[in-house]
């Protein structure tokens, strides 16, 4: 599991280096199950929903 903070996904000049991220993670973990928090502040709520699935 990994979890992707918006600081990477929020700004437009982080859409080239988010989508490396991405395809970088999938690639070297094909079944990884990623999460997206809005704020630090969430971060445990963003990998929960993920355990719950």
């Amino acid at each position: 599991m990994a979890l992707i903070g918006g600081g990477i996904r929020n700004v437009p000049e982080n859409t080239v280096p988010f989508e490396r991220v991405v395809n970088v993670l999938i690639e070297f973990q094909p079944n990884i199950r990623l999460s997206f928090n809005t704020h630090p502040s969430n971060s445990l709520e963003a990998l929960q929903r993920r355990l719950d699935r």
